[in-house]
């Protein structure tokens, strides 16, 4: 029997088509699946074909095996594991799982979320307790609130507003006060708990208080904390000056910050924004462009993005691949901030080493820069040098970017993934999986 496919369920095949040129299935279970006269049972899905071997029955989706076991089938998961298994890419923004999302962090190579109802929850990061490809919970605790990912370690916050650290520590980064690294399970960071906002860098941490102070700890080499009394290695938090601040975006070795008064300032090594590439490091913060008032801001390796009150967007910085989205690439930083385009609707931006990505007061999702893993998802890997539409929908909220992956939650709290396959993490199962253990059944 040959196998032929038709139906509406599917746009593109509007009258019967062959399957294949096999010619021994058997009538399927379910809609788009058959069994063959070799035991294997197939399941097209999203134009995929994927299946499992060594079964004598089935029906919906439950397989009798040669073996006498009984096994259920995940038409999604079977199909979606021969997709994951083509290519190095994916290239458009994903949800992979059904759960609800309150907050996601990404690290260079792995991923940190916190689920609607509280629980931790961690893929590829092996300095944080979850190494595993797919996603496992870290610890037990059901109280977790909002999270900042760095490199390598996190910083998280609870219901009750305490402040905790996980991940690596070599710089004293997580603010414990020792130099303990590979954190696998989250430690407090003293016992304060009128924590406001957390940021984390590559190898320091910054914490707002609800009045506005900022607080440091971690990395202190070329200023990067903005603290002259902070240590070089400076392992538990020190209040940065006396100014009060509403954010700070940490990364690379540089630092940039907003005012309570929206003003805005940099401090640390001097990657640009004051127009001058001298002096070489700023152990105090300051002013970038004087005379406007910002709302948002955000760093990735070496260049930097910022929303001003007015919804417009600038950059600076390095711009080797585009990354600043003036529609040109640079081969030297540019050192005063340069308008990127002229929309005045820009809500949220975030970057990671050579790529930025961004979202529109209505929604809409944007990228450029570097997508030599499909990370900006616009369903290609060509560098884009301009600001680049995303999809068509209109319902984005915030975003997160690893070195060559990137997240993103969506108003309805989906979490969305995409970029290099091997650092997403899969939550469906990968396979098959057997009912109970008994061998028997059938006979």
């Amino acid at each position: 029997m040959t196998l032929t496919l038709f139906g509406s369920s599917n746009p593109h095949v509007t009258t019967p088509t062959q399957l294949g040129e096999e010619s021994d299935w058997t009538l399927g279970g379910s809609v788009a699946s058959a069994l063959r006269s070799n035991g294997t049972i197939w399941y097209w899905f999203g134009g995929l074909r994927a299946g499992m071997g060594g079964c004598r029955a089935f029906s919906g989706n439950l397989a009798l095996k040669q073996d006498g076991s009984v096994w259920v089938l995940n038409q999604v998961s079977l199909a979606r594991s021969a997709e994951m298994a083509t290519g190095a890419s994916q290239t458009t923004p994903r949800r992979f799982d059904p759960y609800l999302w309150r907050a996601v962090g990404l690290t260079s190579t792995g991923t940190t979320a916190i689920r609607d109802d509280g629980t931790l929850w961690g893929w590829h990061n092996s300095d944080m307790g979850s190494p595993s490809s797919t996603r496992e919970q870290v610890g037990s605790d059901t109280d977790w609130m909002a999270l900042a990912a760095g490199n390598a370690h996190a910083l998280l916050l609870k219901s009750n507003r305490t402040l905790w650290g996980l991940g690596g520590n070599w710089s004293g980064q997580l603010g414990i006060g020792t130099s303990q690294s590979g954190v696998t399970l989250p430690v407090p960071v003293g016992a304060e708990g009128d924590w406001h906002q957390v940021s984390a860098g590559g190898d320091r941490s910054f914490a707002l208080k609800p009045s506005g102070e900022l607080w440091g700890w971690g990395d202190n080499s070329g200023g990067k904390l903005g603290e002259p009394a902070a240590a070089s290695v400076q392992r538990t938090p020190i209040r940065i000056g006396t100014a009060l601040w509403t954010q700070v975006a940490p990364r690379s070795a540089n630092n940039v910050g907003i005012q309570a008064d929206g003003s805005l300032w940099t401090w640390g090594i001097n990657m640009g924004g004051t127009g001058a590439s001298t002096p070489s490091e700023w152990k105090t913060p300051v002013p970038v462009m004087t005379g406007h008032q910002w709302r948002h801001v955000a760093g990735g390796s070496g260049s930097w993005l910022a929303i001003r009150v007015d919804g417009t967007l600038w950059g600076w910085g390095s711009n080797d691949r585009g990354q600043l989205g003036t529609g040109r690439t640079n081969s030297g930083p540019v050192l005063t901030p340069v308008q990127i385009g002229t929309d005045n609707d820009w809500h949220f931006v975030a970057c990671r080493m050579s790529q930025s990505l961004a979202i529109k007061k209505d929604g809409s999702l944007w990228g450029w820069g570097d997508n030599g893993g499909g990370q900006l998802g616009d369903g290609t890997t060509t560098t884009r040098t301009s600001p680049t539409r995303i999809g068509t929908d209109t319902d984005w909220l915030t975003i997160s970017c690893g070195n060559l992956h990137t997240g993103a939650l969506k108003k309805d709290g989906s979490l969305w993934l995409w970029g290099s396959k091997e650092l997403l993490g899969l939550t469906y199962p990968t396979g098959p999986l057997q009912i109970g253990t008994d061998r028997n059944w059938g006979r």
